[in-house]
């Protein structure tokens, strides 16, 4: 026992890479794990706050271009997260089924606002969303480690990256407008 604590430099020395890229995040066994353990749960949640809001935008929407966009957020969302669900399920990954509670409030602060105000900050939000998923997917699909979660990651970008695209110009349009 006396052996080892003579030396306890040297084998804090020997581990010390190993130690510093587990804290850095560099090891990509780590990263890949993180990203893969991350990313369903990330992507459900912002699905499900996807949908929550376009139904809110379908019954309250006054324009029609951004009624229309609600109706396809609450289509399109609506499959892409049964079929997370189904992955998820198939890998017994546990996904969250309620929204945390800042973005509970940010959709109740939302679902208050009226006629032209909801429009303009739906869209804005759309935008918002769109950009961080768009990146999210991006990321996994490259980095998700599970080859079916990269499928699904890849599978699903292009429709998040058409609704980014038309949730710009909706968002352009509005602004113009007013």
């Amino acid at each position: 026992m006396k052996t080892y604590l003579r030396y306890p430099a040297v084998i804090a020395l020997a581990f010390s890479p190993i130690l510093q890229a587990e804290e850095t995040g560099t090891n990509t066994e780590m990263t890949t794990a993180k990203t893969e353990s991350n990313f369903p749960e990330k992507a459900a949640v912002r699905g499900m706050m996807e949908v929550k809001l376009s139904k809110a935008a379908v019954e309250k929407a006054q324009n029609p271009a951004v009624k229309s966009f609600a109706q396809m957020m609450v289509s399109d969302h609506g499959t892409a997260n049964a079929k997370l669900k189904a992955l998820a399920a198939k890998k017994d990954i546990a996904l969250p089924t309620e929204l945390e509670k800042s973005q509970m409030k940010a959709c109740e602060k939302m679902e208050s606002l009226q006629g032209a105000a909801f429009d303009k900050a739906y869209m804005k939000k759309m935008v918002e969303n769109h950009r961080k998923s768009v990146a999210l997917f991006q990321s996994a699909s490259t980095s998700a480690g599970d080859p079916e979660m990269v499928g699904f990651a890849k599978a699903t970008l292009p429709t998040l990256e058409k609704h980014l695209a038309e949730a710009e110009k909706i968002e352009s349009q509005l602004k113009a407008d007013s």
